[in-house]
């Protein structure tokens, strides 16, 4: 076995470059050639000797990247055209020949369509026997449509490869195509009218391999999948008990979110894996793994937008005049944007235009994905501020988490998941922090759950969460003794309750959803860096109450969990005890001298300011009375200002 760096396919020698400088370890895997004698050698070639022809066949059988890098030729106006692989048909592809589930969204002429065509025309020809495939599409006539585009890649292909096809007992009309040899069918199914036909079309599909093109335009797509759903997985068990291809395919333009159809489409997206490089350096087993923490319905989902397919700006504006700048199709079909028909978001357009989003890598622990969001500087001393929203699991409410710089309040990386239990999510972030963020400040929500916290306090992490002093009983609460560090009350000791943990009442939010998110929207758009995150801002709406929360049926878990970390960051008025160490650059050599000449300096400040107020501020460590003295020099000819209300848009901009 060789990798093909000579041949004549460019965008295979591309693709595998792409995943190289990725850091991706298995970069080449497109380029696999069995048989090192047909590298260089043109199937097409009309004076093939019977040896080349039958290594060529013998090849195709067994190398699906060889079949579309060397073989497959697509009609187009201007002739055959050799299969050209980008980031889309390639991941959709390498989920494919592992029999995963798969969504894929693309933007418009990057034939997803032809993609799966050629998919099902190596399956149809090659791989099964005795196989009943089904495609279905939102009308019958697309279905029969994607039947004849899988003939037209069958037609074009050298005699010999198809030397098993005989038209006098094959089966080819608009409605079904079969190879009487291995008789292998390909059925296009006709489009459900109502619930009752799409509950009866469904209990019919006693079959390995569906493909459903443009799904969410399918009418009651919704009854007809979990109509046939138990009867897929059945047959998927037996074809992989039989070492034969299975797996159902979803390839779709979004719809709208208030149609039925659109809206249960999206529904399987966001409980789907997002497909990412990482997975080419994954083998079956842990993909298997991979899936069963990070999907809630072991699809996998592949999106790229049209930057990322390597189309430019010209490209998009000549998109955008095909489509005569009607929004609702460009943002559809070029920006993969599920959008509902009446604006209800509490954003306008503009303020949504303007807030960006995109992911750079990942790291993984326990296989479940951490979303690396921007670069980072002193990971290991600084004083991130880790930020947590906690939900149940069981596939119901996400557990999230937002690591926050706090000194310019963009994410840093995030975490979403609605798999993970209530400990196993605690025993993730232990390790994230021990592992990567050691000096991180975390701050969890503590409103319904004690476990989480309590979990985090019997750990090496402890001393990491934040609290506030409070003298309320809570399970979370703890009692510890503590001496002043002046000199007039070096031997008093008094007792403090920690309540750790966040609590987000009525003010907190309101503060959170009137304050803080429409401040990101109006003055900080940068600060909305990935995809998840702005798509859950989307989904808010103001309810009749007044009150803003997200629409029925979505989840606000990522951002509420950004939300609470810029309040504590914001507002809060003991964030200096945390937050001591944020500078980009780490502790030095000097940094103990440093803090020692500061705190004697800090000491004669104090003497000039009542000891009462000193008392207050002053905890068992030293760092927070030094970050706080121009605090206190304030004080002395001001007001005190209340903490919830300090000029916010100045914090915004000065952190800017």
């Amino acid at each position: 076995m060789i990798y093909d760096y000579k041949t004549n396919n460019i965008s295979f020698i591309k693709m595998a470059k792409t995943l190289k400088d990725e850091g991706v370890k298995n970069w080449n895997f497109c380029l696999t050639l069995y048989d090192s004698k047909l590298q260089g050698v043109d199937p097409y070639d009309k004076n093939l000797s019977l040896e080349m022809q039958a290594r060529i066949q013998k090849e195709v059988m067994i190398n699906f990247w060889y079949y579309i890098r060397e073989v497959v030729r697509i009609n187009s106006t201007g002739g055959a055209v050799s299969y050209q692989l980008h980031l889309g048909n390639m991941a959709l592809h390498y989920v494919q020949l592992y029999n995963f589930n798969t969504i894929i969204c693309l933007p418009r002429q990057h034939f997803k369509t032809w993609s799966n065509v050629v998919w099902y025309s190596w399956i149809y020809l090659y791989q099964a026997k005795n196989y009943t495939m089904v495609f279905s599409n939102k009308q019958l006539a697309d279905s029969q449509e994607n039947l004849k585009r899988l003939m037209d890649v069958v037609g074009v292909l050298p005699k010999y490869l198809t030397s098993h096809m005989n038209p006098k007992y094959d089966t080819d009309n608009i409605n079904m195509l079969r190879i009487a040899e291995n008789n292998n069918t390909i059925k296009a199914l006709s489009s459900p009218k109502d619930e009752k036909s799409a509950d009866k079309l469904g209990r019919g599909l006693n079959i390995p391999i569906l493909w459903m093109d443009e799904y969410a335009f399918l009418n009651q797509n919704q009854t007809m999948y979990m109509s046939a759903r138990p009867a897929l997985m059945k047959a998927s068990e037996s074809a992989e008990a039989a070492h034969q291809p299975y797996g159902i395919t979803i390839s779709t333009t979004p719809n709208n979110l208030d149609d039925p159809s659109g809206l249960f489409c999206y529904s399987m997206i966001k409980k789907a894996a997002r497909f990412n490089f990482n997975f080419y350096d994954m083998d079956k087993e842990t993909l298997v793994d991979y899936l069963e923490k990070n999907s809630n319905n072991n699809y996998i989902y592949i999106e790229y937008s049209y930057k990322e397919l390597g189309r430019d700006e010209k490209w998009f504006k000549q998109q955008v005049k095909a489509l005569e700048g009607d929004m609702t199709k460009i943002k559809r079909e070029i920006l993969i944007e599920w959008t509902y028909a009446s604006n209800m978001s509490i954003f306008t357009e503009e303020q949504l235009d303007n807030m960006s989003q995109y992911i750079k890598e990942s790291i993984y622990i326990d296989n479940y994905k951490i979303d690396i969001l921007e670069e980072f500087n002193n990971l290991m001393y600084k004083n991130w501020c880790l930020s947590i929203d906690i939900g149940g699991g069981l596939g119901r409410d996400y557990s999230a988490f937002s690591l926050i710089d706090p000194m310019s309040y963009k994410q840093i990386m995030k975490f979403k998941n609605n798999n993970i239990g209530v400990l196993e999510f605690a025993d993730l972030v232990i390790k994230f922090v021990k592992t990567y963020v050691p000096n991180a400040v975390i701050i969890p929500e503590r409103n319904f759950n004690s476990a989480f916290i309590e979990h985090l306090q019997r750990s090496d992490i402890a001393k990491n969460l934040y609290y506030k002093s409070t003298e309320d009983k809570d399970y979370t609460q703890k009692k510890i003794k503590k001496s002043s560090i002046f000199k007039n009350s070096m031997n008093k000791v008094s007792t403090e309750t920690r309540k750790y943990g966040f609590t987000t009442g009525t003010e907190e939010r309101k503060v959170m959803t009137e304050e803080i998110l429409f401040m990101i929207a109006n003055t900080r758009p940068e600060l909305v860096n990935n995809k998840e995150l702005f798509d859950e801002m989307k989904k808010l709406i103001r309810e009749k109450s007044g009150k803003i929360n997200h629409m029925q049926g979505e989840h606000d878990d990522l951002l509420m969990s950004y939300l609470i970390g810029l309040y504590v960051l914001i507002y809060s008025n003991n964030r200096n005890k945390f937050f001591k160490n944020i500078s980009n650059e780490p502790v030095n050599e000097n940094y103990t001298k440093t803090q020692s000449k500061a705190m004697k300096e800090f000491k004669k400040i104090a003497e000039l300011n009542n000891q009462q107020n000193i008392d207050n501020l002053v905890n068992s460590n030293i760092d927070p009375e030094l970050l706080e003295m121009q605090e206190l020099i304030d004080q002395r000819n001001k007001k005190e200002i209340s903490s919830k209300r300090r000029n916010i848009l100045n914090v915004f901009n000065m952190n800017h």
